[in-house]
Parts: structure tokens; sequence; C-alpha cells
């Protein structure tokens, strides 16, 4: 394939792409080869010219990142395509793959997630494109027989679940019900937080065991109604990337435990942070439709630059206009309230991610760290620091070396 046209499938499947030849020479057809792992790091090339050595026409490697390289035959040498990560990395951790593969640099490229559909994707384009062979999807991330249990066993134990199911319905004793599920999500809907939790807590008694031992139904358990929620909280207002980041944030908190009160709590204060949300976007001013088009605007693309122009001009308004009209009805500038969106995100960040406070900054669109300390500051009573020291989910380690975990 000519340089250009491999140039360009680099930049389609979005991510390095190296030729090596039978001699050890090396051809990026990439932006940076300074902090690609396919150029830098040899052992990982030798890990994945054996592993084509021994699969035949090609070899999919997975490190222990979740980053997944393919290494391809192609024309005498081997083709390297890489990382492909199926698991998104937090800085802390995106330091550590660098390291891992021997890149020192100031500021390494940020690492691209993929789900392991566009994982599929590329592996099987590649593959029909420069070996000339069709690979069945199912190939791929397919578990090993001795992994799973035989067909036979898991259709055997459907069918004792679905008779002990039957048993237990006969005594009135299995699972709550559709309609108190949907109670549930009304509550939340509704942003009643006491009312959630009360049924919530009202179905942990009522639900079918998800797991034989306690402690991990309850974590099963806690992740459903997580979920469950975060889909209401969405349906009441909230974001959907905020509900996802703080869903997943909860969800982490609540497997990680070790007691049932404390998968429990971080369920509960789940439901109750969804809910503050909502009443929050229901106690704010409704105003006009330029008002309400403008604040959309705003909370969609608060990590941008924005101009008032931008979003007054597809109104059919001069941003004379909208700023006016826009005081008048919230009491606040334009630029004041984007402000106050950013502190708000940047807010979250704090309590649900442990990201460092210059990443949060730069994430909301705050030029320097110091402008954002200033700014959150006067609408948050407390320096970025501070407010996450406040607001952090408490840990549970007060007594529960002295008197056990229950």
């Amino acid at each position: 394939m000519p340089r250009e046209l491999m140039h360009r499938f680099a930049a389609m499947v979005r991510t390095d792409v190296v030729y090596e030849t039978g001699h050890g020479d090396l051809t990026p057809y990439l932006d940076s080869p300074v902090d690609s792992p396919l150029v830098q790091d040899s052992a990982l090339r030798d890990q994945l010219r054996e592993g084509l050595s021994s699969n035949g026409s090609f070899y999919l490697y997975q490190d222990p990142f979740h980053a997944h390289y393919l290494a391809l035959a192609y024309k005498g040498g081997r083709l390297y395509l890489g990382p492909l990560c199926n698991s998104q990395l937090n800085p802390a951790q995106q330091a550590r793959f660098y390291k891992s593969h021997h890149i020192d640099v100031s500021e390494p490229r940020a690492l691209r997630t993929f789900t392991l559909r566009q994982i599929k994707d590329t592996v099987v384009l590649a593959v029909s494109l420069f070996c000339g062979v069709d690979l069945p999807e199912e190939e791929l991330f397919s578990p090993r027989p001795a992994e799973v249990a035989p067909e036979q066993a898991i259709q055997r134990d459907l069918q004792d679940m679905l008779r002990d199911n039957e048993a237990y319905a006969d005594e009135g004793l299995y699972r709550h019900t559709y309609h108190e599920e949907q109670q549930l999500l009304k509550a939340v809907q509704a942003g009643s937080a006491e009312e959630a939790i009360r049924i919530a807590e009202n179905m942990d008694g009522d639900s079918g065991r998800f797991a034989a031992e306690d402690l991990q139904h309850f974590r099963i358990l806690s992740a459903v109604a997580i979920t469950l929620v975060a889909r209401a909280a969405i349906s009441g207002g909230v974001l959907p990337e905020d509900a996802y980041r703080i869903s997943g944030y909860y969800i982490r908190k609540s497997t990680a435990a070790q007691a049932r009160r404390e998968i429990l709590y971080y369920r509960n204060r789940c439901i109750q942070d969804f809910c503050s949300q909502i009443q929050a976007l229901r106690q704010k001013k409704t105003g006009s439709s330029y008002t309400v088009k403008c604040r959309d605007y705003i909370r969609k693309h608060y990590r941008e630059k924005i101009y008032v122009e931008d979003i007054a001009n597809p109104l059919g308004i001069s941003p004379d206009y909208l700023s006016r009209l826009f005081r008048k009805e919230m009491g606040t500038t334009i630029q004041t309230y984007i402000n106050q969106v950013r502190v708000e995100r940047a807010a979250e960040l704090l309590v649900y991610s442990e990201q460092s406070l210059p990443a949060i900054a730069t994430y909301v669109h705050f030029p320097t760290q110091s402008y954002f300390g200033r700014v959150f500051k006067q609408f948050q009573g407390q320096t970025p620091s501070e407010y996450r020291r406040a607001h952090r989910v408490p840990e549970f380690w007060m007594d529960t070396q002295k008197n056990g975990r229950s």
C-alpha cells in the first residue's frame, strides 16, 4: 500500500500503524513516533513478533492496561497497530502506561478509548485488507472453552433456577414487583430522595439472589439499582454525561465495598445526589425560549470557547439583545452563567473523579489553574482543594477496625 494511503488508513483507525521489515527496520505511519509504544518499546515488538510467528497471519495482544495491539504478516515483514485501549485511563494510569513502555516525554498524547465493537471492526478490516483473510468477528474476544461452563451445564442451571423461582413465587416470597421498580424510578424523576430511598430499602429484602455470597449479592444489587436510577435521572433532566460519570463513580465504590451497610450507603447516596440535581434543575428560572436555548447551548458547549454571537445568530436576534434579555430574566450576565456552569462541572469532577486540579481546570476550559481557583471560590466559597476535601464521599474506616464489618 502506498505511503499516503497507509497514512490515511492510520488516520481512519485512529491509532498508530508501524511497518517492520524482516531486518527490523521501522516505518511509522503516524504523527508522533516519540511517544508511540510500537516505535519506542522493542520488548513490545518482540512480544508481537513472537505471537505472530506462533499464530500465523495475525496476532492480537492485550497488555495489563487493557490496550490491544495487532500484528499482521505483510509483504515479508510485519505491520503493527495499536494501542487500542478498551479502558479509559486516568492521568496517573496513563503515566504508568507510558513508563511501562520506557517513554519519558513531558506531555504524552492522551490515549484514545475504543469500544470492543470498534476494536473488532478495526481488527477485521485490517486482517481482510492486509492479509486477505475474512475473519469471523466471533473469533475475537471469545472465552476459551475452559473458561466458561459447557452449554449443557448453562441450560441445566437455567432450568434449575426457573424451577426454584416458581417455588418461591408459589409461596409469594420471590422478588419485588415491576410496579415497585417503576415507583422507585418515578420518585427519582420527581427528585423525591426520601421517597426513592424508602422504596429502594423496602425492595432490598424482596430481591432474588444475584449471588450465593451475601456481600457479592448486595454489590450486584446496588450496581443494578444505580444503573436504573441513572436512567431515571436522565429522564428527569440530568445530562447523560453527568449521569454516567456519577453512576460510574458510585458503582465503583459500592462494588469495592467490604460491608453491606457501606454498599447500601453508596446506593442511597447516589439516589440523593441525583434527586438533588433534579430538584436544582426544577428550581431554576425558566425564562423565555431565547434564554432557555442560551442556557442549553452553554451547558452543551461549556468545554469550548463560547461567543454570544454563536448563540444569538441561529436564534435570529442580535448578541446585545440576547445579553440584555438573559440578564433581565436570569439576574446575571451570560459570562457569569458560563463560569457558573463550568464551576458546577468542576465541582462534580472534584467529588466523583481522581483527576488533578490542573486537569480539571483544563477540562472545563479555564485558561489557568490560578484563574480557575479564583472563579471557583467566588461561586463555592472554597478553593477547589478545600471543596474536594469537604465533599468527597466519606470512607468507612471510622469504627470498622474496632467493631468489625456488617
